[in-house]
């Protein structure tokens, strides 16, 4: 499975480490740590099977949470509630 991780924050890069080192066997890790890289069409070339944006404060493409499958950090699943 390609598992794409969005965050800039120390926090959750952790985080995303520790999910890799425990994962690696059977998963791929690809990070994005810059808005910039936060575009559908950088995201649509990478192909994930699964994003998870743990730490991310900014604007998802509505096109790529519409395409991929994602997880996203409680507070933002309750703002967007």
């Amino acid at each position: 499975m390609n598992i794409l991780c969005c965050t800039y924050r120390d926090w959750a890069k952790r985080i995303y480490r520790k999910l890799e080192d425990y994962f690696c066997e059977d998963h791929c890790f690809t990070y994005i740590n810059s808005k910039y890289q936060c575009c559908y069409d950088f995201i649509d070339k990478l192909s994930p099977d699964i994003v998870v944006w743990y730490g991310w404060s900014w604007t998802i493409p509505e096109k790529v949470l519409n395409k991929y499958y994602s997880v996203l950090n409680g507070e933002f699943v309750d703002d967007i509630a």
